[in-house]
């Protein structure tokens, strides 16, 4: 990125974080997404990953709340998956980090669960094939609030 920074002609004030996690140019090793739930809120910091086909991605899940009960986790689905099934079996699946066991070929990559001030980092492919993939936090109740997002391969 540093590379860059003398190409813009003057310099862009600071911004709040955007829903949208557009590709980037090529770099050496994966695209580092930050998932960040916003405090104790039921939500993820971006709602929309764009990414092309077999793109590497590095997917940051950092916990920032205070409340001890409040983890989560990150599952990427595969778009042929029912996720309001898969989120009702996560629900009672606290023994594998709320993620079911007779879904995994349903999931194109999870997470463990974190607690507050907990970072998990997964690193895998996009898909090859172009669409929309679902990913939400399995936590019981978190996808139904909200807590969940698109990674659009394009």
């Amino acid at each position: 990125m540093l590379a860059f920074a003398g190409c813009t002609p003057k310099a862009a004030a600071p911004q709040e974080a955007t829903p949208v996690a557009a590709p980037q140019p090529a770099v050496a090793g994966p695209r580092v997404i930050d998932l960040i739930p916003t405090g104790d809120q039921i939500k993820f910091t971006t709602k929309l990953i764009e990414a092309k086909p077999n793109e590497e991605l590095k997917i940051v899940l950092k916990n920032s709340g205070t409340n001890g009960a409040m983890v989560h986790n990150f599952i990427l689905l595969d778009p042929e998956t029912d996720i309001e099934s898969f989120a009702q079996a996560a629900a009672a699946a606290k023994a594998t980090d709320y993620f079911p066991p007779d879904y995994a070929d349903g999931a194109i990559v999870h997470s463990k669960t974190v607690g507050p001030g907990q970072t998990v980092e997964l690193v895998f492919k996009a898909p090859a094939t172009p669409g929309k993939y679902e990913y939400l936090c399995s936590y019981p109740g978190h996808y139904l609030i909200g807590m969940r997002g698109v990674l659009e391969v394009k």
